[in-house]
Formats: C-alpha cells, sequence, structure tokens
C-alpha cells in the first residue's frame, strides 16, 4: 500500500510538472509570435513634386514610436521596421516634414509611396537693381 502511495504522490507530482511545462511554451510561444508581429519591415519610395533638382538620397525616415531610423537612396527607396499605427517622419533639406501613420493596409501591402513637397522660402523683401 505505501509503494502505490508513493507512485501515485509521483505521479502527481509529474503530471503538475508537465501542466506548468505546456502553460509555460504555451506562453512562450505567445510572446514570439507577438514579438515577430511587432517588427514588419516594410520598404517605401519617397516622391518629391516634380522637381528634380531635389535630391532623393539623404531623406531622413524615423519612426516615431520605436526611433528606428533610416536614410534614402540616390533612387528615393527606404525600408524601416514599423507595427501598425506607428507614425513615420519624413524630413531632409529643401522639403517640408510629413508625418504618416502606419495601417494594417500598408502592412499587408509592405509598401508605401510618399508624396513630399519642396520647402517653400519667401523673402520678406526683394531689392532690384
Amino acid at each position: 500500500m505505501l509503494n502505490t502511495d508513493n507512485q501515485r504522490k509521483s505521479h502527481l507530482f509529474l503530471v503538475k510538472i508537465l501542466m506548468r511545462m505546456k502553460i509555460l511554451l504555451f506562453f512562450y510561444v505567445l510572446s514570439l509570435s507577438y514579438l515577430q508581429a511587432q517588427n514588419t519591415l516594410i520598404s517605401g519610395k519617397v516622391f518629391i513634386d516634380e522637381d528634380e533638382s531635389i535630391e532623393l538620397e539623404g531623406i531622413e525616415i524615423t519612426n516615431l514610436s520605436s526611433n528606428a531610423r533610416t536614410k534614402t537612396n540616390t533612387k528615393g527607396i527606404f525600408s524601416i521596421k514599423v507595427n501598425e499605427n506607428d507614425e513615420l517622419l519624413f524630413k531632409g533639406e529643401g522639403i517640408n516634414e510629413r508625418k504618416i501613420s502606419i495601417s494594417s493596409t500598408t502592412l499587408q501591402k509592405g509598401f508605401i509611396s510618399v508624396h513630399l513637397n519642396i520647402k517653400v522660402i519667401e523673402l520678406a523683401e526683394a531689392n532690384v537693381n
């Protein structure tokens, strides 16, 4: 009888350990899928009016939520990691800053086209001789 009580206790102990391991494994897998969904790499292209004199290279893109940063290449193309509802800030010399919110559609497409406007500099006064 003593032997069966010990066996029963051992069995219950092992069952409890296995249950705990299953629960831990479940939360581990769940957290991995959550973290993976949080970092989607998207690409994009920047367009600036139709002015060829503005350089597309070096426009800075900042993810305001994660502080991730990147710059465009010579063709205005970039890649950056984002989450849904993150906000991207585009800024560069000679262009107006622009903020864009990342939607679920953007995440699904994996690509975004961004139109930027040339910064207009108004002169207070001009003297012509």
